[in-house]
């Protein structure tokens, strides 16, 4: 191929300074693009109070926006510190952590236990002094890394009522941010289902 006159090749090593901007900097939505939501979920498997918990989906809605929103489940939308906004990167690597301890709906106690000694680990733990953005918020408990790694050797989690929470792929909870605009009352939804659904199960949904 001819390379047009003035053009510059690059090396696709070559690493951009600005490629990966944070969150709160990302607003296609300003140049009239659409508002990037990405689809999480925040695993909870057992119930703070009793320990018995055993929700269907056994996790939460976690969406983020470009521009630098979030809603958890059905609550409103509220800004994310910048501090806490993380980058858009790390949030679609989160987005798309599919294969983890923690699955949402699809966590098993011995599938957790195998993902752990195999170092399958590709979800996130949200600390509460990242996520608030706030380096004289309130640290995680004590030996916080430690209990995490047996919580996931054993797919206990304890979704936002914990100090520190797990997140996943958005599909273990819901694929398709179509939660997020029902939860807002969205008066029109125009969703497009491009997974591979060869039964028409709408697993995504």
């Amino acid at each position: 191929t001819v390379m047009p006159t003035g053009a510059r090749s690059s090396s696709i090593d070559e690493v951009w300074p600005d490629d990966d901007m944070a969150l709160t900097s990302y607003r296609p939505q300003d140049c009239g693009g659409p508002v990037h939501l990405f689809g999480v979920c925040v695993n909870q498997t057992t119930d703070p109070r009793g320990g018995m918990f055993n929700q269907d989906r056994r996790g939460l809605n976690l969406t983020v926006a470009s521009g630098g929103l979030m809603q958890v489940s059905q609550e409103g939308w509220r800004p994310l510190n910048k501090l806490a906004s993380m980058t858009v990167g790390r949030w679609m690597a989160i987005s798309g952590a599919a294969f983890s301890t923690g699955m949402g709906r699809g966590t098993r106690g011995g599938i957790s236990a195998l993902m752990t000694f195999a170092g399958v680990r590709l979800a996130y733990w949200w600390s509460r002094a990242e996520r608030m953005g706030d380096p004289n918020a309130p640290p995680s408990p004590r030996l916080a890394k430690s209990r995490g790694l047996l919580d996931e050797t054993f797919g206990r989690f304890k979704g936002t009522a914990g100090a520190d929470w797990f997140l996943s792929d958005g599909g273990h909870f819901e694929n398709t941010a179509g939660y997020a605009l029902l939860a807002q009352r969205a008066e029109v939804i125009l969703m497009a289902d491009c997974g591979a659904d060869p039964d028409y199960r709408f697993e995504d949904l």
